[in-house]
C-alpha cells in the first residue's frame, strides 16, 4: 500500500478567467507530509525497509527530510534527518513532531549531506540513506501522479511544474511516457537565481550554477539531474523563469483566491498565469494550448510566524 495519498485535482475558475484557457490545479500540497515528495520518497522508503533496512537517513532542511520523517513514521521504523544550519526553526520542529532525530551538520546542505553519508558509513547495512530527488524508486512513484490524474481530468495540453534538483520533473515526464500522455507539453519553471534547468536547455548542455540567489529555497539545487536533463531534451520542453517578486506575488494572490499557503517555488509554477505572462512564454505553441494542468508541489516551506498573526486577523472577520 503506498503511502501518499491521491490528491484532488480541480479546476481553478479564477486562473481559468485569468488564462483564458481551462486551468487545472493538482493538489499535491495535500500530501501528508505537504508536499509531492511523499510520492516518490515514500516509495523509496517502502523499498529500502523491503531490501533490509532497519533505519533511515536523509539529508535535507525541507520536504524531502519531512517526506522521510512522514514514511518513517507510518512504517514503523526510527529515522535521522541531517539538516544544514540554514534550516528554518519552523521547520526542524516539525521534522521533530514526526518522531525523528533532527541532526544539524554544516552551513549548508551538501554539508548536511556529507554527515549523513559518513553516518551510514558508520553505521552499516541496517541504515538506509534516502537521496532527495535522484533516484530511479523516487523517479517511480512521482510518476504517480499521472495515473492519478489520467483519473481526475482530461488530458491536458500543457503541464506546468516547478523544478529544484528534477525529481518531480522527471517522475512526471517518465508518467507522461508511461501512461501515453506523449502529445502533453511541458514547463519547466524556476526563479531566475536558480534557473539551471532553463539554461541547460538553452545551451543544450546541462548547467551548474555558481551561485544561487533565490528565496525560492526548494529550488536551491546548483544542477539538475542528468535524468531529468535527459528528459528535457527527449521531450523539447519550454524552460523558463521568473523573478522572486513575481513568485511570492502568485503564492499571496492564490491564498487569496483558493485559501492555499504554497512556498515560493510553487509560486513560480503559478506566476505565469498572475503575471500574464504565459502566452509569451509558450510563444508559438500558444494557440495550441487549450487547457492547462499547474502541479501544486507544497508548502512547508512558508510559515505564518507569530509576529504575523495580529496582522492578518483582520482577514477572518
Amino acid at each position: 500500500m503506498p503511502l501518499h495519498i491521491v490528491t484532488p485535482a480541480i479546476e481553478s475558475r479564477v486562473l481559468s478567467h485569468l488564462a483564458k484557457k481551462k486551468v487545472y490545479l493538482k493538489l499535491d500540497n495535500c500530501q501528508p507530509s505537504g508536499s509531492f515528495k511523499m510520492r516518490g520518497v515514500g516509495l523509496a522508503c517502502q523499498r529500502a525497509i523491503e531490501r533490509g533496512a532497519s533505519h533511515l537517513i536523509a539529508s535535507s532542511g525541507g520536504n524531502a527530510g519531512l517526506a522521510v520523517a512522514c514514511s518513517a513514521q507510518k512504517l514503523g521504523v526510527p529515522a535521522t534527518v541531517f539538516v544544514p544550519e540554514s534550516t528554518p526553526a519552523y521547520m526542524r520542529a516539525r521534522l521533530e513532531i514526526e518522531g525523528v532525530t533532527v541532526k544539524v551538520a554544516g552551513k549548508v546542505w551538501l554539508e548536511a549531506h556529507e554527515a549523513a553519508k559518513a553516518f551510514q558509513d558508520a553505521s552499516g547495512d541496517e541504515v538506509a540513506y534516502i537521496p532527495p530527488f535522484d533516484h530511479p524508486d523516487i523517479i517511480d512513484g512521482h510518476s504517480s501522479v499521472i495515473a492519478e490524474l489520467q483519473e481526475q481530468i482530461p488530458q491536458p495540453d500543457l503541464l506546468v511544474v516547478a523544478v529544484g534538483g528534477g525529481g518531480y520533473f522527471s517522475g512526471i515526464s517518465h508518467g507522461l511516457q508511461k501512461y501515453g500522455w506523449t502529445n502533453t507539453k511541458l514547463l519547466s519553471m524556476e526563479t531566475h537565481g536558480a534557473n539551471k534547468l532553463e539554461r541547460s536547455v538553452a545551451e543544450g548542455r546541462r548547467v551548474t550554477l555558481s551561485r544561487i540567489d533565490t528565496i525560492a529555497r526548494s529550488l536551491g539545487a546548483s544542477a539538475v539531474s542528468e535524468t531529468a536533463f535527459a528528459f528535457a531534451q527527449q521531450q523539447r520542453i519550454h524552460a523558463s523563469s521568473v523573478s522572486d517578486d513575481d513568485a511570492v506575488a502568485a503564492c499571496l494572490h492564490f491564498a487569496s483566491d483558493h485559501k492555499f499557503l504554497v512556498e515560493p517555488a510553487c509560486g513560480a509554477t503559478l506566476a505565469p498565469i498572475y503575471s500574464g505572462k504565459l502566452q509569451a512564454i509558450l510563444g508559438d505553441d500558444w494557440d495550441k494550448v487549450e487547457s492547462i494542468c499547474l502541479m501544486i508541489c507544497g508548502g512547508w516551506m512558508s510559515d505564518v510566524p507569530p509576529s504575523m498573526h495580529a496582522a492578518l486577523a483582520p482577514a477572518f472577520a
